[in-house]
């Protein structure tokens, strides 16, 4: 009986120890380390495994590290707004399953890697805005508004609608 008591008190203090570090890891620095690009990784290697909407996916490094990345520089349609499905299966069609270069810019608020991604020699986010599926994001620069003219002048994707919702408009009216 002494045995299994002194076993149960180790596997108890083990668990908390565990529980406590992940709990640090991620109070200090905003998600768990094994996900985070350390700061010398400007240009990651990864496998597409998720697409999460038109200007986010998952990818997962030769290590089996999973990255959750916001690509700079666009910001394509919610899921719940016009064409937000369409961006997303665009965006699923030009990378999933595929071996990316990620161009690491800058890590968001929610602890996303934000990156140019690359599949090949083709800059996928630039084509998220040249196919009409995505906006050029003003904030930060404005590296891709030459495509989204051409988009917007061919009426390619979101941008056959007469009218359509920039997606920062869009958040904001659903925050009300």
């Amino acid at each position: 009986m002494k045995f299994r008591v002194q076993s149960c008190r180790r596997s108890v203090v083990s668990l908390t120890v565990a529980l406590l570090s992940a709990a640090c890891d991620w109070s200090l620095f905003g998600e768990p380390s094994a996900i985070r690009p350390s700061a010398e990784e400007q240009t990651v290697s990864c496998r597409i495994v998720g697409i999460s909407d038109g200007d986010t996916l998952t990818c997962l490094t030769e290590q089996k590290r999973q990255i959750k990345v916001r690509l700079h520089g666009i910001d394509a349609p919610e899921k719940a707004q016009a064409y937000g499905q369409k961006a997303k299966q665009h965006l699923s069609d030009l990378v999933y399953g595929k071996t990316v270069m990620l161009d690491v810019t800058d890590t968001d608020r929610y602890g996303r890697t934000v990156a140019v991604v690359f599949s090949g020699s083709l800059n996928v986010n630039r084509q998220m805005v040249k196919d009409g599926y995505a906006w050029a994001y003003r904030r930060y620069g404005s590296t891709y508004e030459a495509d989204e003219t051409v988009a917007k002048s061919a009426r390619k994707g979101l941008w056959w609608d007469t009218n359509p919702i920039d997606p920062a408009e869009f958040r904001q009216n659903e925050r009300k």
